[in-house]
């Protein structure tokens, strides 16, 4: 139900570094529509596929989520 609400007039204007990770084969919310629903509204963000996960990674896929978390520390 929550990802059914509109919250995107709260985030124009949203300045700050986005990495969006998406599942490849996610069953609800399929690549298209972060491509197009998510991505098209934040053109600097980076986005990360994940395969072989369905829609919850962080439980599916812990330590894709973890690398991708230092990896994004390291950096400056």
């Amino acid at each position: 139900m929550g990802s059914r609400e509109d919250i995107s007039g709260e985030l124009d204007g949203l300045k700050l570094p986005i990495t969006v990770l998406y599942s490849e084969d996610d069953p609800a919310i399929s690549p298209d529509t972060i491509r197009s629903e998510v991505l098209a509204r934040f053109p600097q963000a980076a986005a990360v596929p994940i395969r072989g996960s369905g829609h919850l990674i962080p439980l599916e896929k812990p330590d894709a989520v973890i690398s991708l978390l230092q990896a994004k520390e390291e950096r400056p």
